[in-house]
């Protein structure tokens, strides 16, 4: 073999190890790159479920308290967006006793963080999360308590909010402030039989279902003897 054949021989050696190097390099950056969008789309996510349940801890003690008519949290929102309607879902509460019943009806409105197909809501207390074309799971479960010694406390929060929607890179300030003139407060004693809960039109039908069929709960149904329905308005600002 000639020199020329030997140089023109090395040249395509090193144009192909170039190659793969440089296909290899691309490969994995592109790899790589879409592996870490993917962990900080799903870090974001863990930190919105966080930031709403941390939220959803402070709104609640309007509901837990007397005393308290509003309270104030922020989340963070990444470039998510947050929205707000009045109307959504509605709860319906129903107490049986002595042969009558009594029912409560409210609409939970709507408070939700979206980002990527991905949405977590404060529906009634609760915090639940769903995926676009897939399931929803209650990740804070609502103020519902039936207990074991004949107890039941059904509390919900309906939230009273303009239709809007924002988007924003940074931290937002929410404030809920209760409407005395919504809340009701009622409690049973007397030859009760039990208490019912139903959720219709909302977006996270397993997540209540769930919520409502657990401990014991049997399909929205508590037997018991104590009954307390706490149900209370809040005005959403931001």
């Amino acid at each position: 073999m000639s020199g020329d054949d030997r140089a023109v021989s090395d040249l395509i050696a090193f144009v192909l190890v170039f190659a793969v190097v440089i296909g290899s390099v691309g490969l994995i950056s592109v790899t790589a790159f879409s592996s870490m969008e993917s962990l900080q789309e799903d870090e974001q996510m863990q930190n919105a479920e966080r930031g709403m349940g941390a939220l959803a801890d402070n709104f609640n003690d309007v509901l837990r308290y007397d005393a308290i008519e509003e309270r104030s949290g922020e989340l963070s929102l990444r470039e998510g967006t947050v929205r707000t309607r009045s109307g959504g879902p509605t709860a319906n509460v129903t107490v049986y006793y002595g042969g009558r019943s009594d029912s409560y009806e409210t609409t939970l409105g709507r408070f939700t963080y979206d980002r990527g197909g991905t949405t977590i809501a404060y529906e009634g207390g609760g915090v639940f999360r769903g995926e676009e074309g897939g399931g929803d799971i209650d990740f804070e479960r609502p103020q519902l308590n039936c207990n074991a010694d004949g107890a039941a406390v059904v509390s919900l929060v309906a939230v009273d909010a303009d239709d809007r929607a924002l988007q924003s890179p940074d931290g937002q300030e929410f404030t809920v402030v209760e409407d005395r003139d919504g809340r009701e407060v009622r409690t049973f004693t007397e030859d009760v039989e039990n208490v019912t809960v139903t959720v219709e039109d909302t977006d996270f039908e397993n997540g209540w279902e769930s919520t409502l069929d657990r401990g014991d709960w049997d399909d929205g149904t508590c037997e018991a003897d104590r009954v307390t329905v706490r149900i209370v308005v809040v005005d959403l600002e931001f």
